[in-house]
Protein backbone atom coordinates (compact mmCIF):
# COMPACT_ATOMS: atom_id res chain seq x y z
CA UNK A 1 0.00 0.00 0.00
CA UNK A 2 1.43 3.39 -1.00
CA UNK A 3 0.75 5.70 1.94
CA UNK A 4 0.89 9.29 0.68
CA UNK A 5 -0.01 10.70 4.10
CA UNK A 6 2.17 9.72 7.04
CA UNK A 7 0.33 11.55 9.80
CA UNK A 8 -2.98 11.02 11.56
CA UNK A 9 -5.97 12.48 9.75
CA UNK A 10 -9.30 13.17 11.47
CA UNK A 11 -12.67 14.70 10.74
CA UNK A 12 -13.55 17.82 12.72
CA UNK A 13 -17.32 18.30 12.77
CA UNK A 14 -19.03 21.57 13.73
CA UNK A 15 -22.65 21.83 14.81
CA UNK A 16 -24.79 24.15 12.70
CA UNK A 17 -27.75 26.20 13.95
CA UNK A 18 -30.02 25.46 10.99
CA UNK A 19 -30.94 27.91 8.26
CA UNK A 20 -30.28 27.62 4.54
CA UNK A 21 -27.37 27.36 2.13
CA UNK A 22 -27.25 27.47 -1.66
CA UNK A 23 -26.98 24.04 -3.26
CA UNK A 24 -23.71 24.97 -4.96
CA UNK A 25 -21.87 26.38 -1.95
CA UNK A 26 -18.45 24.80 -2.41
CA UNK A 27 -16.46 27.76 -3.69
CA UNK A 28 -18.03 30.33 -1.34
CA UNK A 29 -17.64 28.06 1.70
CA UNK A 30 -14.00 27.34 0.86
CA UNK A 31 -13.35 31.07 0.56
CA UNK A 32 -14.89 31.84 3.95
CA UNK A 33 -13.05 28.99 5.66
CA UNK A 34 -9.76 30.12 4.10
CA UNK A 35 -10.33 33.63 5.47
CA UNK A 36 -11.08 32.26 8.93
CA UNK A 37 -8.25 29.69 8.81
CA UNK A 38 -5.43 31.24 6.74
CA UNK A 39 -3.44 27.97 6.73
CA UNK A 40 -6.27 25.87 5.29
CA UNK A 41 -5.70 26.59 1.59
CA UNK A 42 -2.00 25.66 1.74
CA UNK A 43 -2.33 22.63 4.04
CA UNK A 44 -1.96 19.73 1.59
CA UNK A 45 -3.87 17.22 3.71
CA UNK A 46 -6.75 19.58 4.59
CA UNK A 47 -10.03 19.01 2.78
CA UNK A 48 -13.60 20.25 3.02
CA UNK A 49 -16.71 18.09 3.18
CA UNK A 50 -19.57 19.89 1.48
CA UNK A 51 -22.62 20.46 3.65
CA UNK A 52 -25.37 17.95 2.90
CA UNK A 53 -28.78 17.20 4.31
CA UNK A 54 -31.04 14.24 3.57
CA UNK A 55 -30.26 11.84 0.73
CA UNK A 56 -32.22 9.58 -1.62
CA UNK A 57 -32.08 6.69 0.84
CA UNK A 58 -34.27 8.64 3.25
CA UNK A 59 -36.93 9.31 0.63
CA UNK A 60 -35.75 12.76 -0.44
CA UNK A 61 -34.05 13.58 -3.74
CA UNK A 62 -31.50 16.41 -3.40
CA UNK A 63 -32.22 19.31 -5.76
CA UNK A 64 -29.93 19.76 -8.75
CA UNK A 65 -27.24 22.45 -8.52
CA UNK A 66 -28.65 24.26 -11.54
CA UNK A 67 -32.15 24.53 -10.06
CA UNK A 68 -31.37 27.47 -7.78
CA UNK A 69 -32.95 25.70 -4.82
CA UNK A 70 -31.59 25.80 -1.30
CA UNK A 71 -30.39 23.30 1.25
CA UNK A 72 -32.54 23.54 4.37
CA UNK A 73 -30.30 22.76 7.32
CA UNK A 74 -31.57 20.96 10.38
CA UNK A 75 -29.87 21.06 13.75
CA UNK A 76 -28.42 17.66 12.91
CA UNK A 77 -26.56 19.08 9.90
CA UNK A 78 -22.80 19.33 10.35
CA UNK A 79 -19.94 21.22 8.77
CA UNK A 80 -16.93 18.91 8.54
CA UNK A 81 -13.26 19.47 7.81
CA UNK A 82 -10.87 16.59 7.16
CA UNK A 83 -7.54 17.74 8.53
CA UNK A 84 -4.30 16.55 10.10
CA UNK A 85 -4.85 15.95 13.81
CA UNK A 86 -2.10 18.45 14.63
CA UNK A 87 -4.36 21.16 13.12
CA UNK A 88 -7.43 20.50 15.26
CA UNK A 89 -6.76 23.25 17.80
CA UNK A 90 -6.08 25.73 14.99
CA UNK A 91 -9.33 24.77 13.26
CA UNK A 92 -11.36 25.34 16.44
CA UNK A 93 -11.15 29.05 15.54
CA UNK A 94 -14.04 28.36 13.15
CA UNK A 95 -16.45 27.91 16.10
CA UNK A 96 -18.53 31.04 16.49
CA UNK A 97 -17.16 32.59 13.30
CA UNK A 98 -19.86 34.42 11.37
CA UNK A 99 -19.56 33.60 7.68
CA UNK A 100 -21.36 34.80 4.57
CA UNK A 101 -21.90 31.99 2.04
CA UNK A 102 -23.09 33.77 -1.10
CA UNK A 103 -25.47 35.90 0.95
CA UNK A 104 -26.49 33.14 3.39
CA UNK A 105 -25.27 33.53 7.00
CA UNK A 106 -23.57 30.52 8.58
CA UNK A 107 -22.03 30.34 12.06
CA UNK A 108 -20.43 27.02 13.03
CA UNK A 109 -20.96 25.99 16.61
CA UNK A 110 -19.11 23.59 18.90
CA UNK A 111 -16.70 21.16 17.27
CA UNK A 112 -15.98 17.47 17.81
CA UNK A 113 -13.01 15.40 16.65
CA UNK A 114 -14.07 12.18 14.90
CA UNK A 115 -11.32 9.62 14.21
CA UNK A 116 -11.42 7.89 10.84
CA UNK A 117 -12.50 4.24 10.94
CA UNK A 118 -12.31 1.75 8.05
CA UNK A 119 -15.41 0.33 6.37
CA UNK A 120 -15.73 -2.23 3.60
CA UNK A 121 -17.85 0.18 1.54
CA UNK A 122 -17.02 3.86 1.12
CA UNK A 123 -18.77 6.75 -0.61
CA UNK A 124 -17.34 9.84 -2.29
CA UNK A 125 -20.19 12.25 -2.94
CA UNK A 126 -18.13 14.10 -5.54
CA UNK A 127 -15.44 12.62 -7.79
CA UNK A 128 -14.12 14.87 -10.55
CA UNK A 129 -14.81 13.65 -14.07
CA UNK A 130 -15.17 15.03 -17.58
CA UNK A 131 -18.50 16.62 -18.40
CA UNK A 132 -19.52 13.93 -20.86
CA UNK A 133 -17.55 11.05 -19.36
CA UNK A 134 -19.67 7.90 -19.40
CA UNK A 135 -19.30 5.49 -16.50
CA UNK A 136 -18.03 2.85 -18.94
CA UNK A 137 -14.92 5.02 -19.21
CA UNK A 138 -14.94 6.58 -15.74
CA UNK A 139 -14.99 3.30 -13.79
CA UNK A 140 -11.96 1.75 -15.56
CA UNK A 141 -10.05 5.02 -15.22
CA UNK A 142 -10.70 5.29 -11.48
CA UNK A 143 -10.05 1.57 -11.00
CA UNK A 144 -6.63 2.07 -12.56
CA UNK A 145 -5.98 5.08 -10.33
CA UNK A 146 -6.78 3.06 -7.22
CA UNK A 147 -4.66 0.17 -8.46
CA UNK A 148 -1.66 2.48 -8.73
CA UNK A 149 -2.10 3.24 -5.03
CA UNK A 150 -2.31 -0.46 -4.13
CA UNK A 151 -6.10 -0.55 -3.71
CA UNK A 152 -7.19 -3.64 -5.66
CA UNK A 153 -10.02 -6.18 -5.75
CA UNK A 154 -12.69 -3.53 -5.33
CA UNK A 155 -15.93 -2.77 -7.16
CA UNK A 156 -16.76 0.80 -8.22
CA UNK A 157 -20.34 2.03 -8.70
CA UNK A 158 -21.02 5.47 -10.16
CA UNK A 159 -23.96 7.53 -9.04
CA UNK A 160 -25.50 10.90 -9.68
CA UNK A 161 -23.79 13.67 -11.68
CA UNK A 162 -23.19 17.08 -10.09
CA UNK A 163 -21.60 20.40 -10.96
CA UNK A 164 -19.45 22.73 -8.85
CA UNK A 165 -19.19 26.24 -10.24
CA UNK A 166 -16.16 28.46 -9.60
CA UNK A 167 -15.20 31.78 -11.18
CA UNK A 168 -12.66 29.95 -13.33
CA UNK A 169 -14.53 26.84 -14.42
CA UNK A 170 -17.37 24.36 -14.01
CA UNK A 171 -16.22 21.18 -12.28
CA UNK A 172 -18.16 18.07 -13.24
CA UNK A 173 -18.42 15.29 -10.67
CA UNK A 174 -20.10 11.94 -10.07
CA UNK A 175 -20.77 10.25 -6.78
CA UNK A 176 -18.81 7.02 -6.34
CA UNK A 177 -19.25 3.97 -4.11
CA UNK A 178 -16.29 1.62 -3.61
CA UNK A 179 -17.07 -1.83 -2.22
CA UNK A 180 -15.08 -4.90 -1.12
CA UNK A 181 -12.40 -2.84 0.59
CA UNK A 182 -10.03 -4.32 3.12
CA UNK A 183 -9.19 -2.15 6.16
CA UNK A 184 -5.88 -0.94 4.73
CA UNK A 185 -7.47 0.06 1.44
CA UNK A 186 -10.33 1.83 3.20
CA UNK A 187 -8.00 3.81 5.45
CA UNK A 188 -5.85 4.79 2.48
CA UNK A 189 -8.85 6.21 0.63
CA UNK A 190 -10.02 8.17 3.66
CA UNK A 191 -6.58 9.49 4.55
CA UNK A 192 -5.67 10.54 1.02
CA UNK A 193 -7.58 12.69 -1.42
CA UNK A 194 -8.29 10.90 -4.72
CA UNK A 195 -8.31 13.26 -7.67
CA UNK A 196 -8.37 17.08 -7.70
CA UNK A 197 -10.48 19.69 -5.91
CA UNK A 198 -10.31 18.27 -2.40
CA UNK A 199 -10.70 21.80 -1.02
CA UNK A 200 -14.07 21.91 -2.83
CA UNK A 201 -15.35 18.62 -1.43
CA UNK A 202 -14.15 16.24 -4.15
CA UNK A 203 -12.45 12.87 -3.75
CA UNK A 204 -13.27 12.60 -0.04
CA UNK A 205 -14.43 9.16 1.12
CA UNK A 206 -16.74 8.39 4.02
CA UNK A 207 -18.29 5.12 5.23
CA UNK A 208 -21.33 4.38 3.08
CA UNK A 209 -24.77 4.16 4.65
CA UNK A 210 -27.94 3.49 2.72
CA UNK A 211 -29.55 6.47 4.44
CA UNK A 212 -27.39 9.57 3.93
Amino acid sequence: MNEAVDEEIVDLTFRLPGGQLPIDHAYALFGEISRALPWFADETAARLHLVHTAGPGSGWIPPDESSGEELHLSRRTKLTLRIPKRRTEDAMALSGREMDISGYPLTPGAAKVVPLAPASTLLARHMVCEGNEHESRLVPRLTQTLRKHGVTGVTLICGRAHRIITPESVIHTRSLVVTNLDPDGAMFLMRNNIGPAGKLGCGIFIPYKRIQ
